[in-house]
C-alpha cells in the first residue's frame, strides 16, 4: 500500500520522454503506487556539477511538462520545441494505469503555479524554510486557487500537498547553507500543526524528519498517539 514518490525529480536532468517512461516502468513494478513529482530544479550546483545549462528554468520546464504529460496521457509524442526535439516517441510498454501516474508540481511563483493549474494532479509547496507555515500556505493557496481559475480548472480538482520539518530528536537541521524551521519539536505541538495543515486543504503531508534515521522515524511514533488522542 505504500506510494513511492520523488519530491520532485528535476525535469532538466533527462530527456522528459526518457523520464515518463522510466516513470511508467517504476508505476507498472509497484502496481500503480507511483506519484510523480516533478521540478523545474532550483539548486545551481547540480546543474553545473553535470554540465546543465541553469537559464529559462521555466521555459525548459513548460516544454519537459507538455512532453510528459503527452506522453503519459496518449502512449506518443512528437515535439519540436525550442529545447527539447522528440521525434515520434512511443511509450512501447503498457501502463497500469491508462493515463499514467499523478503528477505533482511543486510550485511557488506564478508561471510555474499556472503551469501546475494546467497539467497537475496535484500541487506541493515546500515549507520546511518558512516561519510562518500556515500564513506562507494560505498564499500559496490563494495564488494557485487564482492560477486553476486562469486556466478554466475548478480549484478543487487539485489536490494540495506540502512538505514540513518536523524534529524531536536534533535540534538544528541544515539543508544545504539553509536552516530548516520545524512546525513543532514536542509530539503535540507537531500534533496540533498537522491539523492545521489538514484544516487549510491539505491532504497529503511529507515529512522531513530529524534525525532521517530509524530513531527519528520511532520517535515520530509519539506524534501519531497524539494524532490518534485528537
Amino acid at each position: 500500500r505504500i506510494e513511492l514518490g520523488p519530491l520532485v525529480s528535476c525535469t532538466a536532468y533527462r530527456n522528459p520522454a526518457l523520464l515518463a517512461k522510466a516513470a511508467a516502468a517504476v508505476d507498472g513494478i509497484s502496481d500503480g503506487r507511483l506519484i510523480l513529482g516533478l521540478g523545474g530544479g532550483y539548486f545551481d550546483a547540480e546543474f553545473h556539477a553535470l554540465g546543465i545549462p541553469t537559464d529559462h528554468r521555466v521555459d525548459r520546464f513548460a516544454e519537459a511538462i507538455e512532453v510528459i504529460s503527452r506522453l503519459l496521457h496518449d502512449g506518443t509524442v512528437d515535439h519540436n520545441g525550442e529545447h527539447y526535439q522528440i521525434r515520434d516517441f512511443s511509450m512501447g510498454i503498457p501502463q497500469v494505469r491508462p493515463s499514467g501516474p499523478p503528477i505533482l508540481i511543486g510550485a511557488a511563483k506564478p508561471r510555474m503555479m499556472r503551469l501546475t493549474a494546467r497539467y497537475a494532479d496535484m500541487w506541493n509547496g515546500w515549507l520546511p524554510f518558512s516561519i510562518d507555515p500556515i500564513g506562507d500556505l494560505r498564499a500559496m493557496r490563494r495564488a494557485l486557487d487564482d492560477a486553476c481559475v486562469a486556466e478554466g480548472r475548478d480549484p478543487h480538482t487539485l489536490g494540495r500537498t506540502v512538505s514540513v520539518a518536523a524534529f524531536l530528536l536534533d535540534r538544528t537541521v541544515m539543508y544545504g547553507p539553509h536552516e530548516m524551521s520545524p512546525v513543532g519539536r514536542e509530539p503535540g505541538e507537531i500534533a496540533e500543526a498537522l491539523h492545521a495543515l489538514e484544516a487549510e486543504g491539505v491532504g497529503h503531508v511529507q515529512l522531513c524528519l530529524a534525525p532521517a534515521t530509524p530513531e527519528g522515524v520511532e520517535a515520530f511514533a509519539a506524534v501519531l498517539e497524539a494524532l490518534g488522542r485528537a
